[in-house]
């Protein structure tokens, strides 16, 4: 079975969180039923790439699940990658992907990546996760 970019960073971050011995299998097979639904935005952002990183850093550690941090010092960027609760009720798992490259002004450009697994109910997490992460970075920057 071939996997997506998404599905691929969804399983991930989901693993990331561990689960009980052999419950992994039986999760991976459940959600291979349901189709993974993603979302990408982009803005720019005032601050400087360690601050904003900051902030990308805090929103995941305060409402989700932090999974990586990843430092490129060649291309000056950060990645930052976790799980938050969104959907109804903020229940439904997703992977949110976000990455910081500075940008020629000094400035910020941000694209955050939403990953969800949507049932019969459309519950559009990813496009909600990520759109609930840049509010918050851009009301706190």
């Amino acid at each position: 079975m071939v996997q997506n970019k998404d599905d691929a960073m969804l399983g991930r971050e989901l693993e990331k969180l561990g689960v009980a011995p052999g419950s992994a299998m039986a999760i991976r097979a459940v959600a291979a039923l349901f189709p993974t639904q993603s979302f990408v935005n982009a803005f720019e952002c005032k601050l400087g790439l360690e601050p904003a990183a900051r902030l990308a850093y805090a929103y995941l550690t305060s409402f989700g699940q932090m999974g990586d941090l990843r430092i490129s010092e060649v291309s000056r960027s950060v990645t930052v990658s976790g799980i938050v609760g969104s959907g109804i009720l903020r229940l439904n798992p997703t992977a949110l992907e976000i990455t910081l490259v500075t940008i020629e002004s000094g400035d910020t450009r941000i694209s955050i990546r939403g990953a969800a697994k949507e049932g019969l109910i459309p519950q559009r997490s990813a496009e909600k996760a990520v759109f609930r992460a840049q509010q918050h970075i851009q009301h706190n920057s």
